[in-house]
Order: structure tokens, then C-alpha cells, then sequence
């Protein structure tokens, strides 16, 4: 899994075998609303389109 904000990726997540995954930043967030996308990434390293939320 990939995460990017405004083009600029965030990180990314392995996916467990149970198709389970989980993604921390690391950092605080600055204040007001952020969109995150999050995408499906293959091992060859293809992108799937990418879906946001708020």
C-alpha cells in the first residue's frame, strides 16, 4: 500500500498475508483538513488508482 498527500508521497505499507496492513506517519499533522490517498501497489512496482479521504 501507498500513501501521498497532494502528489508528495506520505509511505507506504506492507500488506499481510491475510490482506491486513496498517500505516503510522511518524509526525504530527499540522492543523486543518488533510486528504490522504491511498493506492494498491504490485510487486513490480505499479500503482493502482488511487482512492482519498478527509
Amino acid at each position: 500500500m501507498g500513501f501521498a498527500e497532494g502528489g508528495t508521497s506520505l509511505g507506504s505499507s506492507d500488506v499481510a498475508s491475510d490482506g491486513g496492513w496498517a500505516w503510522e506517519s511518524g509526525w504530527s499533522w499540522n492543523e486543518g483538513e488533510h486528504v490522504v490517498e491511498v493506492f494498491g501497489v504490485d510487486r513490480a512496482g505499479r500503482e493502482s488508482e488511487r482512492s482519498s479521504s478527509a
